[in-house]
């Protein structure tokens, strides 16, 4: 997890619709102002492309807490639902953990 400070709250405010980011400065390339289109679209390369059961879970998780404050709980499932379906991660299963008594090797 990144230190205090490092904008985890503010991303997942602005993923919810709580927040609303400010309009981006001028961009200059080589000295000329860039038009907007060239800054729209972005890309983030993940170090680990695979995002396992338990990421997908904190991303739900983390979206009730901060949703909370300012959606229904039908619209805080369905928005959760979208942004984790834009994640392309509707292949994983959000599901609380699972208790057992089992151990391993028995």
């Amino acid at each position: 997890m990144d230190p205090d400070g490092t904008g985890k709250s503010t991303l997942f405010e602005i993923i919810a619709g709580c927040l609303h980011p400010l309009p981006p400065p001028d961009m200059l390339l080589n000295v000329t102002p860039s038009p907007m289109l060239t800054y729209t679209v972005f890309g983030y390369p993940a170090q680990h492309p695979l995002l396992a059961a338990q990421h997908a879970q904190d991303v739900a998780f983390s979206g009730r807490l901060y949703l909370g404050r300012c959606v229904s709980p039908k619209g805080i499932d369905t928005r959760i639902d979208v942004f984790i379906d834009d994640l392309t991660l509707t292949c994983v299963t959000i599901s609380p953990p699972q208790v057992t008594r089992e151990r391993w090797g028995s």
